[in-house]
C-alpha cells in the first residue's frame, strides 16, 4: 500500500464552544500558495483507515490525486462522530481553520457563516467547477447548506431511513408488524417478557435518539411547520413538540429502550445490537446500513414508524431523510488557494460520490451523479432493500429539529438533554423546560 500522506486525528484538549467563532478570525488554515510552491489543502474528516469502505476509498483517492497533482498536498485528518463539531471549533479559536471539513447541514454552518469563516460558494466553487452544478441539486438539499440564502457549502448526500422488523422474532412469538403505537408498545411488552429488547433506539450523543424525535414530531402537521420554523421561532413548547417527548418518555417507562441507553447509542452500537439479535425492531439510516449482515437483511422487513394515537400524517408516506452532510469551505482558503481547492472538491464532492453511489454505500443528492447509478445492480443489499420501500410508498422527507436549530451549541445542548431523557435523568416535562431555556437563553444573547 502506498504511504498515505495524512493525519490521524489524536488526543484533543477540550473544545471551545462554537458560539466563541464570532470573535476568532477565519484563521486561513494552510496557505502555502505561490508560484512553483506546492499547495497544502487540510481536511477534517470521518474517513480514517479501515473505519469503513468509503473511507478507504477516499483514501485510496488522496493518494491517486497527489500521484497525477504534484503540486498538491492533501492533509487528512480523520475525527469520528460529533467530535469534529468541536475539533473545528478548537482550531478555529487557534488560528489553524481547515480548509474543508465534513459535518452536518442548516444549523451546523451558522455559525461559521455570521463569523466569516465560511462565504458564497455559488460565485466562487459551483460556477468555476468542472464537475459539480447548483443545477444538479433540489431547491430543499441547497437550502440545506445555506444560511440566509446563500450556498456557503457542498452538500454531500442523502440519509435514507428505516423502521424495521426481526421476522424471525416476530414469528416466533407470533406478532403481527405493529401498525398503530398501541400496537407497538404491546410487541414491546411481549419481548420484554421474553428477554429481548423491543428497538435499538439508545442515545449516546443525541444518536439516534434526535432522529426518532424528530420522527414522532411529524407525525402531525403542525410539527413539520414547528421544526421547520425552529429556527427562527425556537419554540420547544409547541403541542407537537410536547407530545413527542412525552411518547419518548413514555417508551422509556415501557421498556421500549435498552437498560443501558448509552451502550446502545450512536449508530454502530445500536446497529450491532440489532445485528445479534438482542433487539426485535431497528432503527437506521443508510450511512450505518454497512454494519448490518445480508443474513439480517434477509429476515428483516421494514415497516413505517407506528402510527401514534393521535397521529395526523400517515407515516407510510414520509420519513427522515434530507440532505445529511456537507463539506464546509474556508472562504479565505477559497480566495488564495482556488485552483487547488476547486480540484480537492471535485475530487470529494463528484469522484468520490460517484465511486460510493454505485457500490451503494451512499445516495447522492447530485442528479447527475445518482442517474449513474443502476439500482439493480447496487453492492449494498440493505440500501436496495430500502431504496425499493421508499419507491413503492413515495416517501417524501420530513425535516429535523437538529438541523433547523440555528447553532452548534444549540445541537449540542439539545443532544445533551436528549441523552438524559432516554435515560430516566429527566422526565419529558424537564427535558421540554431545558430545551425551550437553552434556546431562550440563545435568543438573549443575540440581542
Amino acid at each position: 500500500m502506498k504511504k498515505r500522506k495524512r493525519m490521524l486525528s489524536a488526543a484533543l484538549a477540550a473544545a471551545m464552544c462554537v458560539s466563541l467563532l464570532a470573535g476568532c478570525g477565519a484563521g486561513g488554515g494552510s496557505a502555502d500558495s505561490g508560484d512553483g510552491e506546492k499547495v497544502t489543502i487540510k481536511i477534517l474528516s470521518h474517513w480514517s483507515e479501515g473505519a469503513n469502505e468509503e473511507s478507504d476509498i477516499a483514501l485510496q483517492m488522496f493518494d491517486d490525486f497527489m500521484e497525477e497533482n504534484p503540486d498538491i498536498i492533501i492533509e487528512n485528518e480523520a475525527v469520528m462522530g460529533d467530535e469534529i463539531r468541536d475539533v473545528v471549533a478548537t482550531r478555529i479559536a487557534a488560528g489553524e481553520t481547515p480548509d474543508i471539513w465534513q459535518f452536518g447541514c442548516r444549523g451546523s454552518l451558522v455559525d461559521f457563516y455570521n463569523s466569516g469563516i465560511l462565504g458564497d460558494l455559488s460565485s466562487s466553487y459551483f460556477a468555476k467547477s468542472g464537475k459539480v452544478s447548483l443545477d444538479n441539486y433540489t431547491q430543499a438539499t441547497l437550502d440545506g447548506v445555506s444560511v440566509d440564502d446563500v450556498v456557503c457549502a457542498v452538500p454531500k448526500y442523502k440519509a435514507v431511513g428505516v423502521f424495521m422488523c426481526n421476522s424471525e422474532l416476530f414469528e416466533k412469538y407470533n406478532l403481527d408488524y405493529p401498525e398503530t403505537w398501541e400496537e407497538f408498545l404491546h410487541c414491546g411488552e411481549v419481548f420484554r417478557e421474553n428477554g429481548i429488547t423491543p428497538t435499538n433506539i439508545g442515545s449516546k450523543g443525541g444518536n439516534p435518539s434526535h432522529f426518532w424525535h424528530s420522527e414522532l414530531i411529524n407525525q402531525y402537521n403542525a410539527g413539520v411547520t414547528d421544526i421547520e420554523n425552529l429556527s427562527t421561532n425556537l419554540d420547544f413548547t409547541s403541542e407537537a413538540f410536547v407530545k413527542a417527548a412525552e411518547r419518548c418518555q413514555e417508551m422509556r417507562d415501557k421498556g421500549m429502550f435498552s437498560d443501558d441507553v448509552t451502550a446502545t447509542g450512536d449508530w454502530d452500537p445500536s446497529i450491532a445490537y440489532y445485528n445479534e439479535g438482542l433487539s426485535a425492531m431497528c432503527y437506521t439510516f443508510s450511512f450505518a446500513f454497512e454494519g448490518i449482515s445480508d443474513e439480517m437483511v434477509e429476515k428483516s422487513v421494514i415497516i413505517p414508524v407506528p402510527e401514534l394515537p393521535d397521529a395526523e400524517r400517515d407515516t407510510s408516506t414520509f420519513m427522515q431523510g434530507t440532505v445529511n452532510e456537507c463539506y464546509a469551505v474556508n472562504q479565505e482558503s477559497m480566495e488564495k488557494k482556488e485552483e487547488a481547492m476547486i480540484k480537492v472538491l471535485d475530487l470529494i464532492s463528484h469522484d468520490l460520490i460517484l465511486e460510493c453511489a454505485k457500490k451503494g454505500l451512499l445516495v447522492s443528492v447530485d442528479s447527475s451523479i445518482q442517474d449513474q447509478v443502476d439500482l439493480s445492480r447496487l453492492e449494498s443489499p440493505m440500501l436496495k432493500k430500502a431504496l425499493e420501500y421508499h419507491e413503492e410508498h413515495q416517501t417524501e422527507a420530513s425535516p429535523m429539529v437538529w438541523q433547523n436549530l440555528p447553532a452548534a451549541s444549540l445541537q449540542a445542548d439539545y443532544q445533551s438533554y436528549l441523552d438524559e431523557l432516554w435515560s430516566g435523568a429527566i422526565n419529558a416535562d424537564e427535558f421540554t423546560e431545558k430545551c425551550q431555556k437553552m434556546c431562550d437563553d440563545y435568543k438573549s444573547q443575540q440581542g
